[in-house]
């Protein structure tokens, strides 16, 4: 069984297992081939704070905090085993793979590449000192997109691993936390607070969101009909009343 603290993990799927970054319990291996009944079948405890993890093949690259970039083979899901690693500046907090490369967002110490050619032996072979906190990254079509805190989103031509170069950025009105990339689009997870109308803009300020908890949770079927949905939906304000 899972958790509300589970889905703050980061992980991959590939087939019917799933690997997750489990922070200070390292790597652990689900068995999701029945969802109903999830079951670890492995784990390795890597050294650091195992914050994100990625495949490539049999191979698993796992940003492990103050501890870097650890490559694990996962060949035998049952029981994973550290190839080899490699130290980042400051706190790795995930990991992209593309090619024989790959691309560690390391907070303060920004974009690092990785040449993994040799996965025991990985080295880093460039680094972009970021203006922001590089807290996540995804590389595709030779350009890496890094989420780069309060310095929003940078893009970096990356089709030369050893020279990248920033290429553009775009502001956020949060703090960008982490991203994906679907066709000429990128999804910025950005944290709430830094633009004053944030909150109201994504129908989330106070009172609101407590009342909203408040109805699903005591209210009658009746009630939330005509103040939980209509609350969900933007089309009214709530407020918060209090005697001596």
């Amino acid at each position: 069984a899972f958790t509300e603290d589970d889905v703050q993990l980061l992980g991959t799927v590939a087939g019917s297992l799933a690997y997750i970054a489990d922070h200070d319990a390292g790597l652990q291996v689900i068995d999701i081939a029945c969802p109903e009944a999830p079951e670890t079948i492995g784990d390795l405890d890597t050294p650091g704070d195992a914050r994100d993890v990625t495949l490539a093949g049999t191979l698993a690259y796992v940003a492990d905090g103050d501890h870097g970039l650890q490559v694990i083979d996962v060949s035998d899901p049952q029981n994973p085993q550290t190839m080899g690693s490699v130290d980042t500046p400051r706190f790795a907090l995930d990991v992209a793979v593309a090619g024989t490369h790959a691309y560690v967002a390391d907070t303060f110490g920004g974009l690092q590449v990785v040449d993994i050619r040799n996965p025991a032996n990985p080295w880093i072979v460039s680094d972009v000192d970021t203006p922001g906190l590089a807290t996540g990254v995804v590389v595709s079509g030779g350009f890496a997109y890094v989420a780069d805190e309060f310095a929003g989103l940078l893009v970096l031509d990356v089709t030369d691993p050893e020279h990248p170069q920033v290429v553009g950025s775009v502001d956020m009105p949060g703090y960008a936390h982490g991203l994906a990339i679907r066709a000429d689009y990128a999804y910025i997870a950005a944290v709430l607070g830094r633009y004053p109308m944030a909150s109201e803009t994504m129908n989330c300020s106070a009172p609101d969101t407590g009342n909203m908890e408040v109805i699903e949770r005591v209210g009658t079927p009746e009630q939330k009909e005509r103040w939980l949905k209509p609350l969900l939906d933007g089309k009214i304000r709530s407020a918060y009343a209090m005697t001596e």
